[in-house]
């Protein structure tokens, strides 16, 4: 009689096929790859996406084009409209400085997307035929959101947001809609300035927006209305927290509400130190570069003041966090 070989014992132990656990599974695959007959998924790079984020820049810019060209002869050649181009600037290097993180984004919105897409070009188109600047400079806001929604549906545009938002500081509003804006900042920047004045001895009247102070007869031009250094003080403003990163929307809100009563003020105390001037010094003093420099000097001192108020408000914020963190520490 042949003896058989000994039965080898079953892979699983006492009982049935060996199992393997998923973890060392997944070990086996992820290691071996292509050897024990796994198929690697491509990992996902920033690459991905990248020429059709390009070509939809192009695409957009070529668009826009001829409305660069038209106001940069117009337009922007007036010194109260010449931040335009730098806001545009400014809306592209953000744009550009989160491209990794826009085409890490996933979805699309191509409803929605389609919808802002079409809705800003037949505003662009009317804005363009018609003369109708407003429109025309408008319509980049639902173009360029559009597109967006388009490529990487929402989440793209939550990354994009910033770039989309401050484009809506170089729209050029009609005349009529600035004038309704600062009849009345000139005649509250007049109001204020001959009342204080009067109250210190000065003697100063108005008519309107016409200030008499002595021999001397001043007229609040537009310039003076506040309404140019509100704008740019709030682009600048709202640039500074975009940039510092706080995720405390109560804060930011409190900025961005103060600013244009410190544009304001800053420009009262312009009107007020204008007339001084011109009663001390004669009007050629008035009209000369301290005109311009009183501006650009005022507005930096506002800047300055937007900076020291969220200086307090962190120092605030530092003290009520510590008040509660003694008050728990006692309980």
């Amino acid at each position: 009689m042949v003896a058989k070989p000994p039965r080898p014992p079953p892979l699983g132990g006492q009982g049935g096929a060996r199992e393997f656990p998923v973890a060392e599974t997944y070990e086996r695959v992820t290691k071996e790859g292509t050897s024990a007959g796994a198929v690697p998924r491509r990992a996902v790079t920033s690459s991905d996406g990248v020429w059709e984020l390009a070509l939809a820049g192009l695409g957009i810019l070529a668009l826009f084009l001829p409305t660069y060209y038209d106001l940069a002869r117009t337009v922007w050649t007036d010194p109260h409209e010449a931040h335009g181009p730098f806001i545009i600037a400014i809306a592209v290097a953000a744009g550009v400085a989160r491209w990794r993180a826009f085409l890490q984004a996933r979805g699309s919105a191509p409803i929605a997307g389609t919808c802002a897409l079409i809705g800003g070009l037949l505003i662009y188109v009317l804005g363009r035929s018609q003369e109708f600047l407003v429109l025309e400079t408008g319509s980049q806001l639902p173009v360029v959101a559009g597109v967006i929604l388009l490529l990487k549906g929402w989440q793209g545009l939550r990354v994009y947001w910033f770039a989309v938002a401050f484009l809506f500081f170089s729209i050029v509003w009609p005349g009529w809609l600035i004038d309704k804006l600062t009849v009345p900042l000139k005649q509250a920047a007049t109001n204020i300035t001959v009342n204080s004045l009067y109250a210190l001895g000065y003697p100063i009247a108005s008519t309107g927006v016409e200030i008499q102070i002595g021999q001397y007869r001043l007229l609040v031009a537009d310039a003076c209305s506040g309404l140019n250094t509100m704008i740019s003080l709030l682009s600048i403003g709202i640039l500074f927290l975009y940039m510092i990163r706080r995720t405390n929307w109560l804060w930011n809100a409190a900025i961005i509400l103060a600013m244009p009563f410190i544009a304001f003020f800053a420009n009262v105390v312009r009107v007020m130190a204008l007339t001084l001037i011109t009663y001390h010094f004669g009007n050629r003093a008035g009209q000369s570069f301290l005109h311009d420099f009183t501006g650009v000097f005022l507005f930096a001192v506002a800047l300055g003041l937007v900076f020291l108020l969220d200086f307090a408000i962190e120092k605030i914020v530092e003290l009520f966090g510590r008040g509660r963190a003694n008050r728990g520490a006692a309980s």
